[in-house]
């Protein structure tokens, strides 16, 4: 129920369909572990109907069963499950409920899914999902070649965001102090150990640097040791918890999305249509969203000296972010979700 890229998807996916035509029932999968109700109170805010189950956690199969009756009670022509205990419970549950269709949305690269066990689960799951749908092209390649997955189970379609909410983000004004962001999950995915360490040696060149991490998560206090420990603490901030991108963005010159791994990237996505330059990982996804040179630039995942130079760069040249930040910003109007949403609806339309 918290606030993530996922649950913003799914978020647009029921502003998007006809209400008319598809009647919306959320079941969420609750381990206690929420921070904040925001998907329920949209879904509700919106008129969806909403089911909470508890779980005791990760390996709860008592969920299989409470899910099961709820299905039965929904009597639903199509379940969707979106991240991973919702794939496995949700997925066994509506075969047992007797779903005439099941559909699962993959959103990131999941490298345990190529080894035992879990590489067996997948392919099992697979055997009764009418469709699978990845975020981007490299994570079906990634289902395909690594988890043994058929290519013809699994459908592209890219996430999306409002294009039109972000667009209005101006540009700071010119400035001896060059604001650098990053928006995200603390979870070493994210690689912000990375970030921290091209921060130190772009801090060293451009004194005016100065850097921002907005979001929540288990690392934050190996972050902040870390910070502390390359002696940034009036270099970087950790933003915490940020409910509003859109007011995030509006501060930042440059983004970054150093990700080890990645299925899209949302933010990364929200930042190019709020006009912002952005840097982000060559990993599946983000290189599907950034034309590297032209709408943003690439970097190796990892690599935090590269990181630094591509920092350092934009840092010194205003004109080269700006004419970035512009690319980016037509790029993003691809992914807008008034093109995006329909094709969820044509894939529901098509499978029943």
């Amino acid at each position: 129920m918290d606030l993530g890229g996922n649950e913003r998807m799914l978020s647009a996916i029921i502003a998007g369909l006809d209400s008319n035509i598809y009647h919306n029932h959320i079941i969420f999968l609750d381990r206690g572990s929420d921070k904040s109700k925001f998907l329920k109170d949209y879904a509700e805010q919106s008129g969806v109907k909403t089911l909470v189950i508890s779980s005791k956690g990760y390996f709860d199969w008592s969920v299989v069963k409470k899910l099961g009756s709820a299905l039965k009670s929904v009597n639903p022509d199509i379940v969707h499950t979106h991240l991973y205990l919702a794939q496995i419970y949700g997925r066994i549950a509506a075969r047992n409920a007797a779903v005439p269709v099941i559909i699962s949305s993959e959103q990131n690269v999941y490298f345990y899914k190529k080894h035992f066990p879990f590489r067996l689960l997948e392919k099992y799951l697979s055997g009764f999902t009418t469709r699978i749908i990845a975020s981007s092209n490299g994570v079906r390649q990634y289902l395909i070649d690594k988890v043994g997955i058929q290519k013809d189970k699994i459908n592209v379609i890219y996430n999306c965001i409002n294009v039109a909410d972000f667009r209005a983000a101006p540009n700071p004004a010119a400035s001896d102090t060059v604001s650098i962001g990053a928006l995200g999950h603390l979870h070493r995915q994210k690689g912000y150990e990375y970030l921290l360490d091209a921060a130190k040696m772009v801090s060293s060149s451009d004194p005016g640097a100065r850097f921002s991490i907005g979001g929540s998560g288990p690392l934050k206090g190996r972050l902040q040791r870390r910070i502390a420990a390359l002696g940034l603490e009036d270099k970087v901030r950790l933003a915490g918890f940020v409910d509003d991108a859109k007011a995030y963005l509006k501060t930042i010159d440059i983004f970054v999305m150093p990700s080890l791994w990645e299925g899209f990237g949302i933010s990364a996505l929200e930042a190019m249509a709020s006009g912002r330059p952005v840097i982000v990982s060559d990993v599946a996804g983000l290189n599907e969203l950034v034309e590297d040179g032209k709408s943003g630039l690439l970097v190796k995942p990892g690599d935090a000296s590269g990181l630094a130079q591509k920092i350092s760069m934009l840092c010194r040249d205003r004109d080269l972010r700006v004419e970035l930040g512009k690319n980016a910003a037509e790029r993003a109007g691809r992914f807008s979700c008034g093109e995006i949403i329909p094709l969820f609806g044509k894939l529901y339309d098509e499978l029943t």
